[in-house]
């Protein structure tokens, strides 16, 4: 997409914008990546993480399933899709990002960050 003529000289204000965000999304895989996932968040905070009557993680975990895509060793994109399923109840998909999640915390040396703590703390309950 990058060489597409639409990119190389875009003429309508719509062109520019296509091209920012292939640049800003696809061209710089771990920018990307970052602002997907700042966008995942604010998804969260939006929805009201705790208030039972605003429960709808979908369109948080699409956001951060890209994050990942673009970005496979970002541990914290992990902990918070982990989350939104904890929130939907599914203890099998929260503990497989829980699980890869205390991993690239381990790798990225984060173990005193609250999150890792989070994590560790579900999953030792878990094996108990």
């Amino acid at each position: 997409m990058r060489y597409h003529p639409v990119f190389q000289n875009p003429e309508t204000d719509e062109a520019k914008q296509a091209r920012e965000t292939c640049r800003n999304y696809v061209c710089n895989r771990k920018v990307g990546a970052q602002k997907l996932y700042e966008q995942g968040r604010n998804r969260i905070e939006e929805e009201n993480f705790k208030a039972t009557e605003k429960r709808n993680f979908s369109a948080a975990i699409a956001i951060l399933n890209l994050v990942i895509q673009l970005n496979p060793g970002h541990a914290d994109a992990y902990y918070h899709r982990g989350k939104c399923y904890a929130e939907l109840n599914n203890t099998q998909k929260t503990t497989e990002d829980f699980k890869e999640a205390a991993t690239l915390y381990q790798q990225q040396e984060k173990t005193e960050t609250e999150a890792y703590q989070e994590v560790m703390k579900f999953l030792n309950h878990f094996k108990s």
